[in-house]
Formats: structure tokens, sequence, C-alpha cells
């Protein structure tokens, strides 16, 4: 038992570059009962995220892709209610209109439907991205 560790995806901007980060925050072994080690169990469930994800031959579960998508939907327009966000976000779009820095790195739902879970895998994929692990 990881005592209700979380794994928590951020999507975040470094530049013109996105970055994903995916946090583990666990109980510190010093108070896992019978000297469980729950630290390295949470690393190990997160390196299996990223190394062995669940997929079929045609990438990920088609399932899986569609509720994602809902859930980017609906986090695009709660962005889009927030008038503080929209209107940050329509300020860099419009102050970098010509450059990659002007995306939300989270999208947009025009391009949202077109996109499958061969895609995602191959974006995902080790030659495709850079991975750095820190441990805190």
């Amino acid at each position: 038992s990881l005592y209700g560790a979380t794994i928590t995806p951020v999507i975040r901007k470094q530049g013109e570059i996105q970055v994903l980060s995916l946090v583990l925050s666990c109980v510190d072994d010093r108070f896992a009962l019978d000297n469980e080690s729950i630290c390295n169990a949470g690393v190990e469930l997160l390196c299996d995220c990223l190394l062995q994800p669940d997929v079929t031959p045609e990438g990920f579960k088609a399932a899986d892709v569609a509720r994602e998508k809902q859930l980017l939907k609906q986090q695009l327009d709660s962005e889009n209610d927030d008038k503080r966000m929209y209107a940050l976000q329509r300020m860099t779009q419009e102050m970098c209109k010509d450059e990659p820095y002007r995306r939300n790195p989270r999208g947009c739902k025009a391009e949202l439907d077109a996109i499958d879970g061969k895609q995602l895998l191959f974006a995902s994929s080790a030659q495709q991205s850079r991975l750095c692990l820190w441990i805190r």
C-alpha cells in the first residue's frame, strides 16, 4: 500500500518549450508502518507509468484517450470561464502571435478531436522526448 500516494501531472512552459512533469507525493518512509519503503514503491510506480505505459499495438487505449480528451476539454472551458486566465492567454496570443509561445500549453479544443492514441504514443516516446528525473 502506498498510503494515499498521488501522481499529479503538471504542464507548463519554459520559454517556447512545453514541459510535462509528473509529481509523486508520498509519505516519508519514517512514518510508514512495518518499515515499509513507500518512497521506493512510489518511484517504481512512477517509472512504470513513464517507461511501461498501458498501451496496445495501436497506441494508447481509445477509451482512455477519450476520457482524457473530455477532461482536457473541461479544463480548457474552465480556463476560458476564468476572466483573469482568459485575459492572460489572449494577451500572450496577441503579443506572441508569430511565435510558438502563443500556444496554450494544454492545447486548444479545435485540435483535440484529431488526436488519437497512436499519435500520443509516438509523441510520448523516448525518441521524441527528453526525460529528466529529480528526487527531493
